[in-house]
């Protein structure tokens, strides 16, 4: 936040400026730079909130400063300006005057709010001052608005970010796939080395991760499903030729040659009940 601006309301009185065409109360403030570089700033037509909520617009400047055309100020140096109201403005306890000083596009702006804590006027008096007094009770800094590259760099940004959302999720889903397979691997490793397997898809799971096997040994996890090693290998053959054109698996003297990956399109789209009740003894 830049807090090098002040801002102090001096002193009052009544609209009393040659040429200016509003009667009523005028606000004196005086704005300072404490900071250690020129500055030029602007301030838009202040604002007048009554205790009843009616919010009540500045009319006019008077003939020291107008702060909506800006003002350059030297570091230590100040300016005085006059804020002329019209006769809704009369000040009275409670009531809150705003002033927001914008500081430049790279600079953003600070609203200064003050209150009136308590008073009168002598309107017939033009030229003396008001028996009121404001203190600063809040200040609120607005941020400047985004530079137009970092706009410009927003969506690309944006589409950075979706990409790695959908990285996040797919390697979620590789991780899941991960523990599946390696809860498949332990139990293939037990079927392995037991010998024994409870259903067909499990002797599939099983042959589909050789390269050859023993007749013998197929034919021990067949048995207790009442499959013969034959009408499964003639079975899963004929499907492969109808499919990829190639066997899946080869009798070679005591041992099958599997090939993996004609095995795995088979079993991709294999019924395994139907199957089950074509090669049932």
């Amino acid at each position: 936040m830049n807090t090098s601006i002040a801002v102090k309301v001096v002193d009052n009185g009544w609209t009393n400026f040659p040429g200016v065409q509003a009667l009523g109360p005028v606000y004196s403030i005086i704005v300072t730079n404490n900071g250690v570089e020129s500055i030029h700033l602007k301030i838009p037509l202040t604002r007048y909130a009554n205790t009843d909520n009616r919010v009540v617009i500045q009319k006019n400047w008077g003939k020291e400063t107008n702060g909506a055309k800006g003002v350059s100020l030297l570091e230590g140096s100040f300016c005085r300006m006059d804020l002329v109201y019209g006769p809704e403005g009369l000040a009275s306890k409670g009531d809150r005057l705003l002033i927001n000083v914008e500081l430049g596009k790279q600079l953003g702006s600070i609203c200064f709010t003050f209150e009136c804590t308590g008073g009168a006027i002598n309107q017939k008096h033009y030229n003396s001052p008001m028996q009121t007094n404001f203190v600063l009770i809040g200040t609120t800094f607005t941020a400047p608005p985004e530079p137009a590259s970092a706009i410009k760099s927003a969506p690309s940004m944006t589409n950075a970010l979706k990409r790695i959302a959908l990285l996040e999720e797919g390697l979620s889903e590789v991780l899941r796939n991960l523990d599946a397979m390696k809860r498949d691997f332990s139990k293939l490793e037990a079927w392995s080395k037991s010998g024994s397997a409870k259903t067909l898809s499990e002797v599939f799971a099983w042959l589909a991760m050789q390269d050859r096997v023993r007749t013998a040994d197929l034919r021990a996890r067949l048995l207790p499903l009442n499959v013969l090693t034959g009408a499964l290998v003639n079975e899963i053959n004929e499907l492969a030729i109808d499919i990829t054109g190639e066997v899946a698996l080869e009798e070679v003297g005591n041992e099958i040659v599997v090939t993996r990956t004609t095995l795995g399109q088979i079993l991709g789209s294999l019924d395994v009940k139907q199957f089950e009740k074509r090669v049932s003894s």
